[in-house]
């Protein structure tokens, strides 16, 4: 079984209901472009501590690696996401190495792991030559 990285306070039986009802509620509507707005802080909150706990078990963070890799992408091919860090972002993909300085935005911590930037660099790689 694959390990779950839930806060010990969470109430999941209570989560799972009011997210559906959220989503079974028709007076909400979820616009892609929406979702994807502030990326660089979604990836911030949900993917650093999950990665960096996958990687302390000996284990690759290949699903994390492979979202911040897509958003790295979409950044690095100028797509234009909707981010307050815009500025900071755009600066970003005119280092010398524009990959670890956007993983570096999203958790600094991230770059210290030679393995996981070398995977999240080659997934850019791939997603770019599709």
């Amino acid at each position: 079984a694959l390990p779950i990285y839930l806060p010990a306070t969470l109430d999941l039986g209570r989560y799972r209901d009011d997210l559906l009802a959220r989503y079974q509620n028709s007076r909400i509507e979820h616009q892609l472009a929406q979702i994807a707005l502030e990326g660089a802080t979604k990836l911030r909150v949900r993917f650093p501590e999950v990665a960096l706990a996958e990687r302390q078990e000996g284990r690759t963070a290949k699903g994390c690696a492979t979202v911040i890799a897509a958003w790295l992408t979409l950044v690095l091919n100028g797509k234009d996401l909707g981010d307050a860090q815009s500025d900071t972002i755009q600066a970003a993909r005119t280092e010398s190495d524009p990959v670890v300085a956007l993983i570096s935005l999203i958790a600094p911590r991230l770059t210290e792991d030679d393995a996981l930037v070398t995977l999240i660099r080659n997934l850019v790689h791939e997603y770019s030559s599709e």
